[in-house]
């Protein structure tokens, strides 16, 4: 009674322990030296006899309408590009371990996925609206940010100053300017190519351009109209949904719910010479003829001369904007609005975000829907895509953010952002083109800021 009882930790029951899951194609027991040096010894002479190019499994290029890993060049995902002689395949495995390359589809995979399993928390939390928060946008080299409301202000953030907060909550930071000057909800928002202006559209139809302050302003300076304003481009009757600047050319293109999209030139000196062009697009029913309401438009990164529009009636159709001409009309979309539409930066494709929550990738030049996924569980209300190219960030009515690789098709991260107020939650998302911060504006009158 009393005595101490030894323990072996031997006549522990450990549970059953579950099995690896089913390691790649490819990754195969690593042969002895002995073994490896016959084997090469015996491809040796079937190495002529093998088709140069791509190993089975390797990715290759966008092309064929279509994000391909081919065996084959040019053939569709789904089919087996397998030869009859299976001992080849193995040989052929054997020799890439042997010559040390790794470059097995298996390997690949993995090492994207790690890469992409990089965690974005959230840093700073910017409370100093009083309504939603429609557009959020970066500057194109500092660590600046702009945010457009419904309260009708436009505010300018310098994310590199030392935040105040509480230990246990996300730290505030106080915008170095407020723009104002619009009447009524400021819906979008964007800056130049240059970093030294920026833009705002909003429910009075107007385009505004304001000189981008230095991150070093005073915060408790006079407010002074004359000093902020640019130009102001007036021509449109209704509310500007959205705005995209060219990535080199001072163009901006302006989405209005009077129906028609606008591309401006904002460096020709007076605003009544601004006026490059204007996109419009009809539908016709019985004898009336109506224009289609656009709801977003971005510039195409690969092609300079062509922008591409999207509508409430669910079109999506590619511009020449110097011409005004349609290029193409993306076909297969269905008739759900399109809320966003995100032009690849390298690649010929976009992707739409859509009201009845699917994400489709658009081919540019087959006008064909590559892919249609289901993405959220409400409305996908935003797209963005990160200067490499390689990852999206999608934003819904069902409060949540998605970060997904593009090619995959997976969703690697999803967090919560905002809450839901009048049927709507995430507004706007974007990525920071030289630094790894990106963000996020809601319903709830919050920008965040993940890092």
């Amino acid at each position: 009674d009393g005595a101490c009882m030894s323990y072996n930790r031997s006549d522990e029951k450990h549970p059953t322990e579950t099995p690896s899951p089913r390691p790649p194609r490819g990754l195969h027991k690593r042969p002895s030296h002995t073994e490896a040096s016959a084997m090469a010894g015996q491809l040796s002479g079937l190495s002529d006899d093998l088709a140069p190019g791509h190993l089975p499994g390797d990715t290759v290029p966008y092309e064929s309408g279509t994000l391909m890993a081919a065996g084959a060049r040019g053939t569709p995902p789904g089919i087996s590009t397998t030869t009859d002689d299976d001992k080849v395949m193995e040989m052929m495995n054997v020799k890439d371990l042997v010559s040390l390359t790794d470059r097995s589809s298996g390997l690949e995979e993995q090492s994207a996925i790690e890469d992409a399993r990089k965690v974005w928390d959230p840093k700073f939390s910017l409370h100093s609206h009083y309504d939603c928060v429609r557009s959020v946008a970066f500057h194109p080299t500092e660590l600046m940010m702009l945010t457009a409301s419904e309260d009708a202000t436009v505010k300018l953030w310098n994310l590199e100053k030392q935040p105040s907060g509480k230990r246990n909550s996300l730290p505030d930071v106080d915008p170095i300017h407020t723009y104002r000057g619009h009447r009524g909800a400021v819906l979008a928002s964007a800056f130049s190519s240059d970093g030294l202006h920026c833009f705002s559209g909003g429910m009075d139809g107007k385009v505004r351009q304001w000189h981008v302050h230095s991150s070093a302003s005073d915060l408790y300076k006079p407010y002074e109209y004359h000093r902020d304003a640019g130009m102001t481009l007036d021509g449109h009757a209704e509310a500007i949904w959205d705005l995209s600047v060219h990535r080199v050319l001072p163009l901006i293109a302006s989405a209005s719910a009077d129906g028609t999209c606008r591309i401006w030139n904002w460096n020709n000196g007076s605003a009544s010479n601004c006026l490059v062009q204007t996109l419009t697009s009809a539908t016709t029913e019985g004898d009336q003829t109506t224009n289609n309401v656009p709801t977003t438009v971005d510039f195409v990164h690969s092609e300079p001369g062509q922008v591409m529009v999207g509508y409430q009636s669910g079109q999506a159709i590619l511009y020449d904007y110097e011409t005004g001409k349609a290029v193409c009309s993306f076909t297969g979309i269905g008739k759900s609005q399109v809320n966003q539409v995100a032009c690849h930066p390298t690649l010929t494709f976009a992707l739409a975000g859509l009201d009845d929550r699917r994400i489709v990738y658009l081919d540019h030049r087959t006008g064909q829907v590559m892919f249609s996924m289901l993405a959220h569980l409400d409305s996908v209300s935003c797209l963005a895509i990160d200067p490499s190219g390689l990852y999206m960030l999608s934003g819904s009515h069902d409060c949540s953010l998605r970060l997904w690789m593009i090619e995959s098709r997976a969703c690697i991260q999803e967090m919560t952002a905002h809450r839901k107020k009048h049927g709507e939650a995430v507004l706007s998302v974007a990525f920071h083109p030289a630094k790894g911060y990106l963000a996020s504006g809601g319903a709830d009158s919050v920008a965040k800021v993940f890092a």
